[in-house]
C-alpha cells in the first residue's frame, strides 16, 4: 500500500512541529496547550467551559461509535489537536482487519468517513520497555475529525472525548483486551502506528477498569 498520495484539500497552515519544543500553544475556544516534559511526554491540558465529550457533535458521534472496532494511534509527534503518523507505519496490512485494509487504507473519501465512525485511542509513544511508560503520560479517548496526508506523514485530527492513564494499556491482561502486543522488548506502544482493532473498546474499558469514558 502506498499512503504518499495527494488529497485536494486545504492543509492547515501551521507546521508540524519538532518533538524538541518545550510549549505549543493554540489559542481559542477550544484552547490546548501541549508541553514536552523531560522524556518527550506531551500533555494535553484543555481549557474549556465544557467538560470533555459534552458537545453536541460529540455525543452524536459517540451514539454512532462503531462496536466492532476501534482505532490505535501511538505518535511520537502532536501538534494542537492532531497526531502525526508516519505514511508506512499507517493502516499497514498487518495492522488493520482485512475488511478495513480494503475499505479505508488508500484513505479515500470513504474510507476517511468509515475512521470517522470508529472510536480511536491516542496516545506517544511509551517511554520505557515491556509496556511500561512515564506514570505521567496519558490516552485520549478521541473522535477522529480528519485525515490530511502530508507527502511521507499523516495528520490526523481528532477531538478528545476522555483520557486515563497510559500505562493501563501496558498491563498484561489489559493490553490483551485492547489487542495490543506487550510480549517483547519493543511492543506496539512503543512504536508510531496506526492500527485498527476488531475489538469492542467499550468492552474493553470495562474489562480494563477503565471508567468515565463516554459510551453509546
Amino acid at each position: 500500500m502506498n499512503n504518499d498520495i495527494n488529497r485536494n484539500e486545504h492543509v492547515p497552515s501551521n507546521k508540524i512541529s519538532s518533538p524538541l519544543i518545550k510549549q505549543l500553544e493554540q489559542n481559542g475556544h477550544k484552547n490546548v496547550n501541549i508541553t514536552n516534559n523531560q522524556g518527550g511526554t506531551v500533555n494535553l491540558n484543555f481549557n474549556d467551559s465544557h467538560s470533555i465529550g459534552h458537545e453536541v457533535e460529540d455525543l452524536m458521534a459517540i451514539q454512532t461509535f462503531s462496536k466492532v472496532y476501534y482505532q490505535l494511534l501511538v505518535t511520537d509527534v502532536l501538534v494542537g489537536g492532531s497526531a502525526i503518523i508516519p505514511a508506512n507505519r499507517s493502516l499497514l496490512t498487518n495492522m488493520v482487519p482485512s475488511e478495513i485494509f480494503s475499505s479505508c487504507s488508500e484513505l479515500s473519501d470513504s474510507g476517511i468517513e468509515k475512521l470517522k465512525t470508529i472510536p480511536a485511542i491516542i496516545c506517544q509513544k511509551n517511554t520505557e520497555y515491556y509496556g511500561k511508560t512515564s506514570p505521567s503520560q496519558s490516552a485520549w479517548y478521541c473522535r477522529i475529525t480528519d485525515v490530511v496526508i502530508e507527502k511521507s506523514i499523516i495528520r490526523v485530527l481528532f477531538h478528545p472525548l476522555g483520557a486515563f492513564e497510559q500505562n493501563k494499556l501496558g498491563y498484561q491482561q489489559n493490553a490483551s483486551f485492547f489487542g495490543i502486543n506487550i510480549d517483547c522488548m519493543l511492543t506496539d506502544l512503543n512504536l508510531p502506528g496506526w492500527y485498527v482493532h476488531k475489538i469492542n473498546i467499550f468492552n474493553a474499558f470495562d474489562k480494563a477498569g477503565i471508567s468515565g469514558m463516554p459510551q453509546p
